[in-house]
């Protein structure tokens, strides 16, 4: 199948909204269900348990997701989302033809992904969900979670402060050369707990590009795209509104 490697249409009408957002709340399952979809992919709605405000969530990861595996000959996408709250994205990658593996460190969270996934008929053959945090320790490394042999199309890493820490737990895949795309976010967060995070992934053989920057307030930082894209603000797209503080999202290609 191939797609546009367009944002969600849904998502631009509703993206002033997502700082409201909520962490997963027990019952929330019973109270409304809605529909989501993506702007020329109408026909892969897909309903999802809850609302709008507690289930539209890593809204600046859709463009490389949408771009990245609509590009993929059918069944051969593998799309790892780590820090996947209640799937939004988990449904979307499955429904084009992803093979997906989520981790959510929130239980309850964890369990609304498996709910909205058993409400799409969507079994483990098609994505399988870890209600875990992951890290380079023992039981925790995203490595061990899925057979030795996968091919990542496209890893999505967004925990909100131990990015770098987890991303330890997938050495083997970067030192075999298993992963393709990387798209993570990185703000003052991964800087405080590893200043040398975006180092560390340059060593590990990926050319890094700025996706978008934003700033205090859901004010895009100018200055700070100018700086981190030498003055070609083409190269850079403010979709989001979230307040955090001066945080990137970043894309990754494995360097040829």
């Amino acid at each position: 199948m191939q797609f546009q490697p367009s944002l969600l249409l849904l998502l631009l009408l509703l993206l002033g909204l997502t700082h409201a957002m909520k962490p997963c709340s027990p019952g929330s399952d019973k109270i409304s269900k809605f529909y989501s979809t993506a702007d020329g992919l109408v026909s892969i709605a897909w309903p999802m348990i809850g609302t709008v405000e507690d289930t539209i969530w890593g809204a600046e990861h859709i463009a490389p997701l949408v771009a990245i595996a609509g590009k993929q000959v059918a069944n051969t996408c593998t799309y790892l989302e780590v820090g996947a709250h209640v799937g939004w994205l988990v449904l979307l990658a499955a429904r084009m033809d992803c093979k997906v593996f989520a981790w959510e460190g929130s239980q309850s969270c964890a369990q609304r992904i498996r709910d909205n996934l058993k409400l799409n008929n969507i079994n483990a053959s098609g994505a399988e969900v870890f209600g875990k945090f992951v890290g380079p320790g023992q039981g925790s490394k995203i490595q061990d979670d899925m057979p030795a042999d996968t091919q990542v199309t496209l890893l999505k890493m967004d925990i909100d402060g131990p990015d770098s820490s987890a991303m330890l737990g997938m050495e083997r895949l970067f030192a075999e050369r298993r992963v393709q795309y990387v798209n993570l976010e990185y703000s003052h967060k991964q800087v405080k707990k590893d200043p040398n995070y975006l180092a560390s992934m340059d060593k590990r053989g990926f050319d890094i590009y700025l996706l978008d920057c934003f700033g205090e307030n859901g004010r895009t930082n100018e200055p700070a795209i100018l700086l981190a894209t030498a003055g070609r603000q083409s190269a850079s797209i403010a979709i989001h509104l979230f307040l955090h503080s001066t945080a990137i999202s970043i894309r990754m290609r494995r360097k040829v």
